[in-house]
């Protein structure tokens, strides 16, 4: 197993490759690297199976770098600051990160994680995905990568209808009629998505009120969505809700 480590803070890689030596003996660390040139040239010539990759480089981004090397044969583990934007890109396209400064068992978790995945699947509709949200700016992520057992779905934000609780799975409803069934919890997808008009109205639901009709009160009440659902909404989330649709 290789690993390139392309990063322009010399404590960082010092730091990072005694990790690696420590917690992966077996792994070859290929090169350092802290520039985009540097590190394309660097991946050319070693092929790294693994790349750890810092968004901030002395001529550019990590980002500039992917670019570049597309498609991508090897997997990246991201490196960010406390960066609000780079973190909600790197969750919506399903692609791994740690934050800085980073604790060496984050750093161990990502690596293994990575490596466990090498022979599994592909990153590119993933880093596909990325470089769109990228581009689009702040508030206009537009793209969300979806794993299911079997497949990988990218999707359009505004395409999603609502979502649904099922126990740790969470079920997306889209315009067209389709549901698609994730591995991870509703919660994780309220993270993402409350700031691109989603908002929590029950414990099992979440919904796009882009794509409400009605809210219809009651002790908690119910709301009417666009696709004749009715999802319900908790008594907690009453007001909150009424709040929220009055500020829109």
């Amino acid at each position: 197993m290789k690993i390139a480590i392309i990063d322009d803070e010399k404590h960082l890689i010092d730091r990072t490759c005694d990790v690696v030596k420590q917690h992966f003996p077996s792994f070859e660390i290929v090169g350092t690297a802290g520039t985009v040139e540097d590190a394309i040239n660097l991946i050319a010539n070693t092929q790294p199976n693994i790349v750890l990759l810092d968004i901030h480089l002395s001529d550019g981004t990590g980002f500039d770098l992917i670019q570049r090397l597309f498609p991508i044969n090897f997997k990246i583990i991201f490196i960010t600051a406390h960066e609000q934007f780079a973190i909600k890109a790197f969750k919506f396209s399903a692609l791994d990160y740690i934050l800085k400064p980073f604790d060496d068992i984050d750093l161990v978790d990502a690596i293994n994680r990575a490596s466990s995945q090498l022979q599994k699947e592909s990153s590119d509709v993933n880093i596909e995905a990325l470089l769109s949200n990228i581009k689009t700016g702040t508030k206009e992520v537009k793209k969300i990568v979806l794993k299911t057992n079997d497949s990988i779905y990218v999707v359009r934000v505004n395409e999603i209808i609502r979502l649904e609780s099922d126990g740790a799975y969470t079920q997306f409803f889209f315009l067209d009629g389709k549901k698609v069934l994730v591995s991870k919890n509703l919660k994780e997808f309220e993270d993402i998505l409350c700031d691109y008009g989603f908002f929590r109205i029950h414990q099992s639901h979440l919904i796009n009120t882009e794509f409400l009709i009605r809210y219809q009160k009651g002790d908690g009440g119910f709301v009417i969505m666009k696709d004749g659902s009715m999802p319900p909404v908790s008594v907690r989330k009453k007001e909150q809700l009424i709040n929220y649709l009055n500020n829109l």
